[in-house]
């Protein structure tokens, strides 16, 4: 009788083994993920402020100094990912900022599973630098339409 509850009990606890590992890897996924989510929401929420700063109020182009320290601001936020670099482009009427990361993870299936295998990703984010209301302005006193 004894033998039989002892052999028993080296069943559960190789089953107990199985689930608790992929327990805890379904637990690390969640963790990775909800940390990923959160560091591409503070990126481009940052991406954006950091051109209104910029191209908004006319400050000229985005120098090196200042991608750098763009660069910088943005990865201080971040838990997971890791800037590698800041590129600006100015168009007459738009500004691009786009930012290559890295995440440094060492669970290879985790990673392809948010980097799709690439080692480098990438965001950007677009914003006009057209302001309609002071064109409006504008036009509307040169053609004399705008004096009462």
């Amino acid at each position: 009788m004894k033998r039989q509850r002892m052999e028993k009990g080296g069943y559960y606890t190789v089953e107990a083994v199985f689930i608790v590992t992929i327990c805890i890897w379904v637990l690390m996924a969640i963790l990775y993920s909800g940390l990923y989510v959160h560091d591409r929401m503070v990126v481009i929420s940052e991406m954006n402020q950091k051109l209104a700063e910029k191209f908004q109020r006319g400050d000229g182009e985005g120098t090196l100094e200042w991608q750098d320290e763009a660069r910088q601001s943005i990865a201080n936020k971040l838990m997971l990912m890791r800037i590698k670099k800041i590129k600006v482009k100015k168009g007459a009427l738009s500004a691009e900022m786009a930012v290559t990361y890295d995440l440094p993870i060492s669970l290879r299936g985790i990673k392809s599973l948010f980097g799709g295998g690439r080692q480098y990703m990438s965001l950007a984010v677009a914003r006009e630098i057209v302001n309609p209301v002071k064109y409006k302005w504008d036009y509307d006193i040169l053609t004399g339409k705008g004096g009462r």
